[in-house]
């Protein structure tokens, strides 16, 4: 019996479980995790981009695994929380008196027919939400010195939304650069009716978009790929009421993949919300049946973005509330849904979006027009946030910058 079991060994596993081991002492705390390596996902985006070497963005677990806790390297195959118990896949069963969820969401390839058959065979098909097709992109970057690189967005929810748009921009720099601009047509097709969520930044990518001269396809849902042809097949739903399919022909192909929550939760009807995702109280992180389950980061039924500095934000909240019930009293802290997405643009630029969950600005530093295109948000992106995930996040030190946003806005 663990007083703590945290089912999954990402970004939010992981500092829940730090946080969790240095009140409650060793072999108190339990991490499931089946990978050998901890990925620091936010870099492929510069990994794709011909900016980083693959190695920069993982380390092996067992560097990373807070000291005290228990790892089993397996997967979760089963919940049952009526017997407050997770069943792995090497046969053995873990008891626990507290259960964190932080399984992230899963990439749904077999939901675009012909996508896996580009990913795995098809050297100009590649995708940066994945660590092995990462690699990929920037080769297929290479070869882009005619037709069109063509970027897409799925319609549904997924890890960091602008990584979608953040590679077209990179790819564009790259060919420019190359001097094959002029033989290179650039598309970035979204399900979604806006080039990004929240009308402050989305006014500014679209005028970068109209900058690079990329196309920019509105209410484009990718729902199949031809490989062996080079053609992406869309649905147009500018009109709903009269749907279109239209075939895009490219060069290159880059793809943003449509996501699902992990089957072990979507699956387990006393654990998932209608949507498949983790039935949560989206203010206290805490299940809305199970008092002694909490829920974090990408496998959570919240609205708002799937991204690192969400969970950062939610790790502080889970671990007063976790205490607090833990203590016999009722959680009381509540999740804004603050989440941020630093937006490289190219040219050693970017923008730095942060908003609440009902799509309001809720920037940290608002002096320094954030949302305009600045050196300052690049730096941030590719210098200064990877050591502060590795020395702070992982190590449970890092609740994201509330405490900046405050001062700043107080001047405490």
């Amino acid at each position: 019996m663990y007083r703590v079991v945290v089912a999954g060994g990402g970004t939010g596993g992981l500092s829940m479980a730090a946080k969790m081991v240095r009140d409650l002492g060793q072999n108190n705390v339990a991490l499931i995790e089946p990978k050998w390596e901890h990925t620091y996902q936010p870099l492929w985006t510069l990994v794709g981009g011909g900016l980083r070497n693959i190695d920069k963005a993982s380390k092996p677990m067992k560097h990373v695994l807070p000291t005290g806790v228990h790892w089993e390297n397996a997967q979760v195959t089963q919940f049952d929380p009526d017997n407050n118990s997770v069943l792995l896949s090497t046969g053995k069963k873990l008891q626990y008196e507290y259960l964190i969820v932080a399984l992230g969401i899963t990439p749904d390839y077999d939901k675009v027919p012909g996508l896996m058959d580009g990913l795995e065979n098809y050297e100009n098909v590649c995708s940066n939400y994945d660590a092995k097709y990462v690699t990929k992109t920037f080769a297929a970057i290479q070869g882009a010195k005619n037709g069109t690189a063509l970027f897409t967005h799925p319609d549904t929810p997924i890890k960091c939304p602008g990584a979608t748009q953040k590679i077209a921009y990179l790819a564009e720099d790259y060919v420019r650069k190359q001097g094959n601009r002029d033989k290179v047509d650039f598309a970035f097709a979204t399900a979604g009716a806006a080039i990004f969520g929240i009308p402050r930044y989305a006014e500014q990518l679209a005028l970068v978009a109209a900058r690079k001269d990329i196309k920019v396809h509105l209410k484009h849902t990718l729902t199949e790929v031809i490989p062996k042809n080079n053609t992406a097949v869309f649905k147009n739903l500018t009109d709903p009421a009269k749907p279109k399919t239209v075939e895009v022909p490219y060069s290159m192909l880059h793809v943003g993949p449509p996501f699902k929550a992990p089957d072990v939760i979507s699956r387990n009807e006393k654990l998932a919300a209608p949507s498949g995702y983790l039935d949560i109280n989206t203010d206290t992180l805490q299940h809305k049946r199970y008092p002694n389950v909490f829920g974090i980061g990408d496998n959570i039924n919240i609205d708002g973005c799937k991204t690192a500095a969400g969970v950062a934000a939610q790790c502080g909240i889970l671990k007063r509330n976790l205490d607090s019930v833990i203590d016999g009293k009722i959680p009381s802290e509540g999740y804004d849904g603050y989440t941020s997405c630093p937006l490289v643009t190219g040219d050693n630029k970017g923008i730095l979006a942060e908003f609440d969950g009902k799509g309001q600005p809720f920037e940290t530093w608002p002096f320094l027009n954030q949302h305009k295109e600045s050196t300052i948000w690049y730096i941030l992106k590719a210098h200064m946030l990877p050591p502060l995930y590795w020395q702070l996040m992982v190590r449970g030190l890092w609740n994201g910058p509330a405490f900046f946003r405050n001062l700043f806005r107080f001047g405490l």
